[in-house]
């Protein structure tokens, strides 16, 4: 964590961990989500070897309740974890001594929209075109959160052939008119020579929360 007096900065490194290299040796994308009463909690992903109850090797999410905003709780718990073949990162892939069938979620973004808490995730292989985000949905901030419905793909956002390639890690922002939803998230150029900044509208159907895209052409925006 990095601390200042003012959102611009400058921002000066407070010298101490989150998470615990000796237990947590792999943690990245942190998503720090602040619930109606003030509590906050930080969601993150990391890796995990067991298969347990059908799940998959690789990097899956996790929380834990932030006791204070440099100091995790201790309280930590499986999010989700990896079930599906388009979630897969790369089979026979060394990590930690061993050669694994390696999955992976990851760029966690939690929403909480009527009284449900939805943890955006990115899946896959991020060079792909099976990568793209969904979700998991729970009545608790800590869980259980479940993604049933997505085992043949992405729900929110997935590739386009030739157009969007590996759209991910999103996050969720309100637009000029103070209601319309946006999913801000990246995704490869057609050649794969840079990512770029991209932006859809977030739509909540009675299946969940949806995207009409990715788009690749202009849109327009309301500005009340």
């Amino acid at each position: 964590m990095a601390t200042s007096d003012s959102p611009l900065g400058p921002y000066q490194d407070v010298g101490e961990a989150l998470t615990n290299l000796n237990t947590c040796p792999f943690a990245i994308d942190p998503h720090p989500f602040c619930d109606d009463d003030g509590q906050w909690y930080l969601f993150y992903a990391r890796d995990f070897l067991d298969t347990e109850g059908g799940v998959r090797v690789g990097t899956a999410l996790f929380v834990d309740r932030l006791q204070t905003m440099t100091k995790l709780a201790g309280e930590g718990k499986v999010v989700l974890r990896a079930r599906s073949y388009w979630q897969r990162f790369l089979g026979d892939r060394l990590m930690y001594g061993e050669i694994y069938d390696w999955h992976t979620l990851e760029g966690p973004c939690v929403r909480k929209h009527e009284g449900k808490y939805y943890c955006f995730y990115s899946g896959g292989r991020w060079e792909t075109e099976e990568y793209g985000v969904d979700y998991g949905v729970a009545d608790n901030v800590m869980g259980t959160y479940s993604d049933i419905g997505n085992e043949t793909g992405p729900r929110v956002l997935k590739s386009v052939p030739n157009f969007v390639r590996g759209p991910g890690h999103n996050s969720i922002v309100l637009g000029p008119d103070g209601q319309t939803e946006y999913v801000v998230y990246h995704a490869w150029t057609q050649n794969m020579d840079k990512r770029q900044i991209c932006l859809d509208k977030l739509f909540w159907t009675l299946e969940g929360p949806r995207c009409q895209g990715p788009t690749w052409t202009q849109q327009t925006i309301t500005v009340s």
